[in-house]
Formats: C-alpha cells, structure tokens, sequence
C-alpha cells in the first residue's frame, strides 16, 4: 500500500508539472489572401464613414464590408499604384490614398477614381508615406519634405526648409485640437500652417533615449502625445512642458515599434497598444502586457482600432481582428499527452470549488472555480478505477459510481464505505461497473449497475435488492442508465444510452418507453417540461400528458451530441460534435460557438456542470473550459446593413435607395449586400428572398451574394438580411427592382399600336365600305345609265323610226288617194326609209359593246364622213394616227362624239358652200383630240339663230362626253376642236 501511494503521489507531481495556468484563449479572426485580400500583409487600415473597412498593401488596395473583398489594382482599376501606404476621407466623402507613386481620390458616392501627381522629375516627391486632412488642405508625408494638395483648386505646393527639419517625413498625425504633427527621420516635430513654420519636440535636450526615426503618432488626450520609435520604443511626450518620457527601460520592452493603437478593454478604459510583439501599456507596472499568454510573440507591421472598437493587426499570415468583448472561454489544460481517463469527465459542483473525476492517478481532484488545482484525491479510489458519477445526499454524504464499485465519502472526503460486488452473495452489486446514483427519498437510494438494471440499497443492512415492477421483473433488468430524476408526481425518468427515455410510475408500478432507441446522456425538468437531448433534436416531454414537442438541432450540427445543461436565462447548451450550440427557449433560436470563439476543440466529448459562482464549467479527458452564459450570450447591437452594389450582365450599375432600374437586356442581375459586422466577419449569415421568384427566404451562406438569370420585364422586391455570428439577425430591407420592357412591351407602345391597329382597321373598313358604296353607286350609275340609255332608244326609236314609219305609213295613203303624184311621193317614201335604215344603222352601232373603243370610233367617224360626202361635191379629207392606243370609249361618250360629228357634217353640207371637209384626230398618253373643219364661207359665232340649236347641242354633247371645245368660224371657214 505504501508503494500504491508513492506511484499516486508521482503520477499527481505528473500531471502538476504538466497543468497549464487557467487563461484567456485569445480569439483572433482572419481574413487573408484565400478571403481575397491582394496580399497577406497589410500596410494599412482605414474605416470610411459608410462603415466599410480599406485595406492596404504593397500589392494593391482592398475594400472589406464584411461579406466580400473587392480589390483595386493599378494596371486594371487606374489608382496611381500598387503600394498603398496610407488612407483618409475628406468631408465630401472623398477616399484619398497615398501611394508610392502619387496621390489617388475614389468618390464614394460616384465610384469614380482620379488620379494626381506632383509636377516634378524626381519620383521621391510622389513617393507619400502618410496622408492627413485639415479643411481642404491634404497633407503629404515624403522624402523630400511636406507636400501639400488643395483639393479645391487641384494644386501640389511643398513646404519645408531643411535648415530647420529633416525633409524624410514618415507620419502626419493631426490632433483634435488641430495641430499638425510631424514624425521624421530628425524626431517629432510640429508643423504651423499659417506660419509655414516648424517647431522641434524631441531633442536630446528632453529625451535621454533619443532615437531620431519616429514611426508613428497618436494623442490619448490634449495635453499627452505617444510616439514609436525605431529601435527605442514607446515615448510619451508632454505637449505643454515638452516632457518626454521613455518606456524602453522598463521589463518586457516592445523593441520596434511601427504603429499605434488606441482601444478600449472589456472595462471601456482606453488602452494604447504598439505594434511590436502585440503589446498593450500597462501604466500601473509602467510595462507591456502580451496579448497573447506566455508572451506569445506575433509579427505585426500596422495596427488600427475601427469605429466599432475592433483592432485590425497586419501580420505576416493576413489580417487579424482581435475584439476585447468576445473573449469569453477560460481554459486549463488537464494533460498535455495521456487523457486522464478512457471513460467520461464527471463533475461535481461545490461552494467556490468543483470535484472532476477521471482515472488512476487522475481518478477524484479538487478544483477551485478559477479552475486551479486544489488538490488530489485519487489515491481514495482503490485500484485507480474510473469515477463515472458523482452525487451527494440528503445527509451530505458522497457516492462515487466508478468502474469498481461504488463509494461513499463523508462531508470532509474521508471514505467511510466501499461497495463491490461479490459472487458468494445474492445481497450484493451484481456488477462493479457502476453508472449513476440516485437518492430516492431520504432513506432510500438506488444504484444502476451497467446493464443490470435498478437496484436499492438497505442502508441499515448495507445490501442490495433488486426494484422490482409490478409484474414482479427488475426495473429495466438490461438497460444502461445515463441519469435518473424524479417530478413532483413521484414519477421516475430514466435516460439510456442506448434505449432512449423511460417514465416509471411508482405508484401502479408501470414502466413506459417514451423515447425508444435513442441514445441519451442527460435530461432535466424546468417548469413542468422535461427536456432531453438525441443526436438530431431536442424533446420537451409534458411530465404530466406526455405530449412531445419536438425542435430540430440546426443542419450541420445534429451530427452527434454528447450533454448539455441548462441555465437560468433559459436556455439549453448543448456540446456537440460541431462545437457549443446554445438554444433559448423563448425564442427557439439556436447559436453556435466553435474554436473561433476561444473553444479549445469543436469535437466536444465533455460533461456539463453549473459552478456556484454562476458559471458553466465543460470538461474533457484533456482539457476543462468555463464561460459565464449571461455575458456570452448578451444581446449586442447589430451593424448596418448596406446593399453594396448591383451588377447587371457584368457591369456595375448606379442605383438609389428607392428602386433599381434595369433594361430588358441587362436582366442577368448580380445583388451584393454586407452587414458591416467584423466581429467574426466569416461567421456572418446572409439571407435574401426576390417576390415572384423566390418561394421564401434563402441562405447565401456566409457572403451577401445572390445572382438571378433572365429576368422577366416586370416590376420586383428583393429582400435581403444578415445575422453575425451570434445569431443577432439584422433589421429586414428591401428595394425594388423595375425591369423595364423592350419599346416593343411597353404600354404606350401597346396602345399605340392597338390605336394604329385601330386606325388601320377603320381605314380598311371606311375603304371596304366605300369602294362597296362606290360599286354600289357604279352599280346605280350603271343601271341609271341603263336606264337612261333605254329611255333614249325608246326616245329615239319613237322619234326617229316612229315618225318615219308614220310618214312612210300617211304617204301611202296619199298614193292611195292620189295616184297622180304616186312616184313623188314614191321617192319621198323610199328617202325616208333610206334614212330609216342608216338611224337604225347608227343606233345599232353605238349599242355594240365591241365598238367601244377609240380605234373602233374613229374608223366609225371617218367610214361615216366618205360615205355621207360621197353623194356630194366636198372632198372629204381624214387624217388619224397610223396606230390609235385601243382604249375603253363608254357608249354614251361614242354616240355624244358620233352625233356633234354628224351635226357639224349636216351644217357644213347645208350651209358652208366649202369644197372641202376636214377630220383630223391626234393621241397622247393621257388624252386625244378631234378636229373637224371645213373650208367654206363661215358664219358669226356671235350671232348663231339661223343655225337654231345645233351648235348649243353640240357643246352640250362634248361636255357630256368629258371633252373641252373650242369652236373658230371665219370667212375661210369653221374649225371645231375638241379635246377629251
């Protein structure tokens, strides 16, 4: 036993030596080249007054808001150069970078990039190290001096005399008190705008230390200044008594210093970080505290607190963000190489301390609640069996399940009493491999063997027997039981790890399987509701009707699932194989914590317990981890949301705050929103939904990114929000998105094509119905013409062959009646028949359809004038075209043209005494003439009563006929022209 104790005592020296202190497990979050930065290591920071963070570095320039990095690269974006050194805006939201070849402006508002240059040959005076702002002066930090830009008239000027300061400026800082201080290769000096003046605060008059290069520039207040120095440190000048202090000689010296910080701590006291080895001023010790346990060396280059309190490290391995409020997890490691047990932790809370049970030399210590060491008790466990549970009764006695047998300590720890099982009696453990504990009342307790159901233990006896249900079988005779609670209704609920969730009712003796083959580890009452945990979701059973509510574990966190514990605030943690997952009960919202939040491994195989100083303590077979659940878990407020940029088929548009206006062509639309969160920038959750399109709200995953693909015309609503990493979800926005039709969609175009239509329409109607009005009218025109025609061969059947058949008919009576004249009157009758014959003739002529044509009228014409002259002395003379174009003539037109031919014939015979008769016609394209003339002795056209009215017929029938007439009479004769 002596040589059992020594072995404890060394293992316990073991893993003494091998305990690291409880610390803080500094939480830092990246963002490097895989996230899309240019490069690794940045030169410089700067947050614009939109929120949006610029990152700079020798390689070209970066924007980050939190969901994506867009970069700005000389050969393709246009800034001056590659090698960003510094950045400012001004008060019109102009971004200005200095670079290392000449000065670059970007509008936040139009996105535009201009560039300027200092009109001189020598590249130093564009090589600008710092930049500051001060009304519309920029000020420039180069090697030849201070350069100054007037952004109102766009001009360079330099002001600097080296008699008085070195030109090789490295940082302009300028105060709130708007005082412009210089740091340069000659110490710290001040600069007087009005006076063009430089003044020198650093000398070896005031600084015993000194070390010409000052690197960087920061006030805390109006009256101090802290400067860093190249090779010396941090210096602290008093402005007033130009007092320099210099904190290179005191312990743990910061060395290089290449940038400053101010930031406030948990406590919201201002602290003044510097660059080197990542180290915070402690003006109590008047040293530097590491960020990091164990002085943790990190290379850092720039270092920038932001509006939100973050500070923005440059390193060698990317940009880190460190926030003081998020460093939640205190670790302790219990063994760097062998685990302390091959079982689960098991934990026990007491007053300011707690009990960890693990294995061998590591079976039962006592821990403090800063998660310290106390002290070891494994050597109390025989045979260094693993402690699987530990519970305190009623009485204040200790039970301790291990894997052989079962102990009971007392108040101070001291073992009174081992239980084991023994073979020769039935009155004993029927296993040494002991699950849990459970005090069933104040005089009974049951113990749970591994897979041997429930026993109870005979206190006065110190025997075991078997619980017994009431059809006379051992309460769960196979089951593996992980814990034990009782409700208010003496009910028993019993959680396995294998076969899911027990309710045994003492009362009638029933046992009932609500949750079957599930592995479960721990269950708890809270109000009424038992609450217990599987691999995939959470139960809360109503202890009373046994209704389930059911809530689904998050996807990717509902791989496996070890214990949880629940807390005052009413929530539920939960470890997993995925991290810390946190439910609250009220609002049913899950959050996860992982290793980027200061967890030792995300694979958490631990056990729960609630110390007495209000914190959760999780442990491991290696490690142990405590975390206060009301001040991880606070609601803090959630940043801007900003949608930050749309680009349609490729190209980026400019839109307003109230809608998006796109053309039919541009309907490949890429949104871009961001939370301005860079608390955990890759943790942050975007979600979007676009009306019509999307059936709900969709995840984009950690980036604000959501591409849609031929778009219909037609008017949308694209929301979109955002959660940090601690499920804080962001206010909901939303803008509208207007697709605009083709001119062929639009509805102006459609009404005016439906008015053209219309018009066109009506057009063809009003045509249709005219042309039918017109044929009808031709039609009516035709018949009345018809009819007229009709009406005049009777008129001239009566008038013409009437008369003279009735003339022919009186004179044969009168041959009747006087035989004497009978040949006088013969001839008479055979004259009028003659004439009867040649009206017919003519009638019969003008009614046939195929003479109506020109060509066929004038053979008519001139045919009429040889025979009508032919019983005369007048010599007729025709004259017509060798072809006439055969063109329609009407009926009615011939017989108007015959008749004022054969009336001027008829004149000429009886009255003209000409020898000679004329009938001439000429054609055109669109028109003919007709002339008839005679040679005789005329007459006065002014005095026509002899003639009766032939010549009115005849202008009455050449204007019927459509013809234009023009009559000459002389004593050399009459000439009649008409022209149709």
């Amino acid at each position: 036993m002596h040589l059992q104790k020594k072995i404890y005592i060394f293992f316990w020296l073991l893993l003494f030596c091998n305990l690291i202190t409880a610390q803080q497990n500094t939480v830092l979050y990246a963002i490097t080249e895989k996230n899309g930065l240019t490069d690794n290591v940045a030169t410089c920071f700067f947050q614009d007054s939109k929120g949006i963070m610029w990152i700079g570095t020798n390689y070209g320039l970066n924007t980050y808001d939190g969901s994506e990095v867009n970069n700005f690269i000389a050969s393709a974006n246009g800034i001056n150069d590659n090698a960003i050194n510094d950045i400012i805006e001004d008060e019109n939201k102009n971004i200005w970078i200095a670079t290392g070849n000449g000065l670059t402006s970007y509008s936040l508002a139009t996105k535009k990039i201009t560039t300027f240059n200092y009109p001189n040959k020598d590249n130093a005076f564009n090589r600008f190290y710092s930049i500051a702002i001060l009304k519309n002066i920029i000020y420039l930090a180069t090697e030849k001096g201070l350069v100054i830009f007037n952004i109102t008239t766009q001009k360079f000027g330099i002001s600097g005399n080296a008699n008085t300061v070195a030109n090789h400026l490295t940082k302009i800082y300028i105060d709130k008190l708007k005082r412009i201080w210089l740091g340069t290769y000659s110490g710290l000096w001040q600069y007087y705008p009005q006076q063009k003046k430089f003044e020198n605060f650093d000398n070896p008059s005031n600084d015993a230390s000194l070390i010409d290069l000052v690197t960087d520039i920061i006030a805390t207040d109006e009256k101090k200044l802290y400067f860093g120095n190249w090779n010396k440190g941090l210096k602290q000048l008093d402005i007033e008594n130009k007092k320099v202090i210099s904190f290179t000689t005191y312990k743990n010296s910061s060395g290089n210093i290449t940038s400053l910080a101010l930031q406030k701590n948990k406590e919201g006291i201002k602290q003044l970080w510097v660059s080197s080895n990542l180290s915070c001023l402690n003006h109590s010790t008047k040293s530097f505290d590491n960020l990091f346990a164990n002085n943790k060396s990190i290379s850092t280059n720039r270092i920038y607190c932001d509006n939100n309190n973050l500070l923005w490290i440059s390193t060698n391995d990317g940009v880190k963000i460190y926030n003081p409020t998020k460093q939640y997890f205190t670790n302790v490691i219990l063994s760097n190489n062998v685990p302390i047990t091959s079982q689960g932790i098991s934990l026990f809370p007491l007053q300011n301390q707690f009990l960890l049970g693990g294995e061998g030399a590591t079976a039962l210590q006592l821990f403090s609640d800063e998660l310290t060491p106390i002290k070891n008790l494994s050597n109390k466990i025989i045979n260094g069996g693993a402690v699987m549970n530990i519970q305190k009764d009623t009485a204040n006695n200790y039970w301790i399940c291990t894997s052989n047998g079962l102990y009971n300590f007392n108040n101070n720890l001291h073992l009174t009493k081992l239980f084991t099982s023994n073979e020769k009696s039935a009155k004993s453990l029927p296993k040494n491999f002991i699950n849990y504990f459970f005090q069933y009342s104040n005089n009974e307790v049951w113990v749970m063997p591994w897979r041997k159901g429930v026993w109870q233990l005979n206190k006065s006896t110190n025997s075991f027997d078997r619980v017994v249900i009431n059809n006379g079988d051992t309460l769960l005779a196979n089951s593996n039981i992980s814990k034990v609670i009782i409700d208010n209704n003496k009910n028993i609920w019993l959680t396995d790890y294998s076969a899911g969730l027990f309710k045994y009712n003492t009362k009638k003796g029933l046992v009932e399987n609500i949750i079957k083959e599930n592995r479960l580890t721990n269950e708890f009452i809270l109000n009424n509701k038992l609450y217990t945990i599987t691999a995939s979701a959470i139960f809360c059973i109503d202890i009373i009707s046994n209704k389930i509510d059911t809530f689904l574990l998050p996807q990717g966190k509902n791989k496996f699932t070890y214990d949880f514990i629940p807390n005052t605030n009413n929530q539920l943690w939960i470890a997993t194989k995925t991290g810390l997952l946190v439910f609250n009960l009220t609002t049913k919202i899950f959050k996860n914590f992982t290793v980027d939040d200061g967890l030792v491994n995300n694979d958490l195989d631990v056990t729960f317990t609630t110390l007495s100083n209000g914190k959760i303590l999780i442990a491991s077979n290696t490690y142990a981890t405590s975390f206060n659940p009301a001040i991880i878990t606070t609601t803090t407020t959630v940043a801007n949301l900003i949608l930050t940029k749309v680009i349609a088929n490729n190209t980026e548009i400019n839109f307003n705050t109230d809608a998006i206006h796109l053309a039919w062509k541009d309907n490949n639309v890429q949104m871009h929103w961001a939370l301005l969160n860079y608390s955990n920038p890759l943790g942050n959750q975007y979600f979007y939904k676009l009306d019509g399109i999307d059936a709900g709200w969709k995840s984009s995953g950690n980036k604000g990114f959501v591409s849609y693909n031929s778009l219909e015309s037609g008017s949308y609503i694209f929301h979109y929000k955002a959660a940090t990493s601690d499920g804080i979800v962001s206010e909901e926005k939303s803008i509208l998105v207007i697709v605009h039709p083709p001119f062929w969609k639009t509805w102006w175009f459609r009404l005016l094509s439906i008015l053209l239509i219309a018009s066109i329409f009506y057009a063809i109607v009003k045509y249709i119905s005219q042309r039918n009005l017109k044929e009808k009218l031709l039609q009516l025109e035709k018949e009345q013409a018809i009819e007229k025609e009709r009406n005049r061969i009777s008129k001239d059947v009566h008038d013409d062959l009437g008369s003279g058949l009735t003339k022919i008919a009186i004179l044969t009576e009168v041959i009747k009646k006087d035989p004497i004249n009978a040949e006088k009157n013969i001839n008479k009758i055979s004259e009028t028949s003659r004439q009867l014959v040649d009206n017919l003739d003519e009638m019969v002529w003008a009614l046939n359809p195929k003479n109506d044509s020109l060509d066929k009228l004038m053979g008519y014409l001139a045919e009429y004038v040889n025979q009508f002259l032919e019983a005369t002395t007048l010599q007729p003379i025709v004259i017509l075209p060798e072809n006439i174009t055969s063109i329609y003539v009407s009926e009615e037109r011939r017989r108007n043209i015959f008749m004022v031919v054969k009336e001027f014939l008829n004149n000429t015979v009886k009255y003209s005494a000409a020898k000679h008769f004329t009938l001439q016609m000429f054609q055109s394209n669109i028109a003919f003439t007709l002339i008839l003339k005679d040679d005789g002795k005329g007459f006065d056209i002014n005095n026509i009563n002899k003639m009766g009215n032939g010549l009115q017929n005849m202008q009455q029938r050449i204007s019927d006929a459509g013809g234009v007439v023009q009559l000459q009479s002389n004593s050399e004769g009459t000439r009649l022209e008409m022209q149709f």
